[in-house]
């Protein structure tokens, strides 16, 4: 045989006994268990998970893949909190280390990774780790591809980062719902807000109403300074503008008068509009000169405002008194006043206390007159015609009350109906003050 055959042979000897004892260190490693020591608290790179008793991170995803290659059996020790004690125990072959750490058990280490702030990651290995072991792994470590390397880095980190972007991700809609409803709670309070308002503002005006009027005169005005204010009505007669120019016009007026009124009243006083001609006015009277002048001012700055149209002012004017708690009966006091001025061609009349009396005797007797007609006891008279004559108050009475006091009236009539008389029992009704014309009024709005 040739020297070259027999060398050919030889190699191939040499070669298979090696693989063959590869084949079996490997068989071998399978039953070498190794122990990790890990630090339970570092980020991503690796941490203990309480909950379902296992190491997270970058440096679980390496000791795997150095059991695929090495063939060896690596596992975390769970059972001691201290990573001290572990080491120092001997319980532990590897170590994970950052940066400096060092122990007198750790007889050597190598790098496996280096992060951007500096960082370096070590496995360290302690005096219980034999020889060939420790070259095994570094050698496995030492082969790592760059590639490899990054896998294990950036898959674990990209993981991280989807599980907080989903976290992230929460916090955001979250963080979107209660703003939605922060949103939705203030616009629902500007909305009650407007509706308030529009509840509480003059159609015409735009500024506060009646009834918003009357309640605020309850809530600032009381018997420790009712006695500083007056009330007063002012009518601006407009029935000539009315009449020429219409109802336009008319509420244009109305709305450059609550302008000027609004720009020359003082903090603590109101007003409003009333009817389609008149305000009432709520000011401090310090004195009677004083307001005087303050009226005076207060026509001239109204009627400069508006030069187009030709119009009156009067005023009628009425000083609380501490027991004035009804504003309404007040209201009628300086309305009466106010006719008063209108019908001595006046600026303004104070209304007194004579005045005062004879308002009283009127409301007296309005309520009478209304408890008359509820209870049933009505004064009328007939005539040969069939007309059926009777009195349901007076021309200073309220609009409302006359309609209640007309409505109870007509009830009355209809329920004293005969039971005899058949078909349509009420004919027609009309209304008139004494010597003044009739006034038709439709019977579809009496309850029949």
């Amino acid at each position: 045989m040739k020297l070259k055959n027999i060398l050919v042979i030889l190699v191939m000897f040499i070669i298979f006994t090696f693989s063959n004892l590869g084949y079996v260190k490997a068989e071998d490693n399978n039953f070498i268990r190794l122990y990790i020591c890990g630090n339970k608290d570092f980020g991503i790179i690796e941490s203990y998970n309480a909950k379902e008793n296992v190491y997270e991170g970058v440096m679980p995803k390496l000791y795997k893949k150095l059991e695929e290659s090495t063939g060896l059996n690596l596992e975390y020790k769970l059972d001691i909190s201290s990573k001290d004690e572990e080491i120092k125990n001997r319980q532990v072959d590897l170590v994970t280390l950052v940066n400096d750490e060092s122990y007198p058990e750790i007889i050597d280490k190598i790098k496996v990774f280096s992060l951007d702030k500096g960082e370096n990651i070590y496995i360290g290995f302690t005096n219980i780790v034999d020889n060939v072991t420790m070259d095994t792994i570094k050698y496995a470590i030492n082969h790592l591809s760059n590639d490899e390397r990054e896998y294990i880095l950036f898959s674990t980190l990209n993981k991280e980062m989807n599980d907080m972007k989903y976290k992230y991700d929460y916090y955001i809609i979250f963080s979107i719902l209660f703003m939605m409803v922060f949103f939705l709670i203030i616009y629902i309070r500007l909305i009650k807000k407007r509706i308030i308002k529009i509840k509480s503002t003059d159609e015409i005006t735009m500024y506060s109403n009646y009834k918003n009027f009357m309640k605020k005169y309850s809530l600032f005005i009381t018997e420790s300074n009712r006695q500083n204010y007056c009330l007063i009505d002012m009518g601006v007669d407009l029935s000539n503008v009315k009449k020429i120019y219409g109802y336009d016009v008319l509420e244009e007026i109305l709305k450059s008068v609550a302008t000027v009124l609004d720009e020359n009243i003082n903090d603590g006083e109101m007003f409003c509009r009333r009817t389609s001609s008149s305000f009432i006015l709520l000011m401090e009277c310090i004195s009677e000169l004083y307001l005087e002048e303050r009226l005076v001012i207060l026509a001239e700055r109204i009627k400069n405002n508006i030069t187009k149209y030709a119009f009156n002012i009067s005023y009628g004017v009425y000083y609380l008194r501490t027991y004035d708690n009804d504003l309404k009966k007040a209201s009628i006091y300086a309305m009466s006043a106010r006719l008063k001025s209108e019908e001595n061609g006046k600026l303004y009349t104070l209304c007194t206390k004579e005045e005062i009396e004879n308002i009283e005797k009127e409301i007296f007797l309005e309520k009478n007159i209304i408890d008359d007609i509820k209870k049933g006891r009505v004064e009328y008279r007939t005539d040969s015609y069939g007309n059926v004559h009777a009195i349901i108050g007076k021309v200073s009475f309220d609009a409302d009350k006359l309609v209640e006091n007309l409505d109870a009236f007509v009830n009355v009539i209809i329920k004293s109906k005969p039971s005899t008389v058949k078909g349509q029992y009420l004919k027609s009704v009309s209304v008139a003050s004494t010597m003044g014309p009739g006034i038709k009024i439709d019977l579809n709005s009496f309850d029949i």
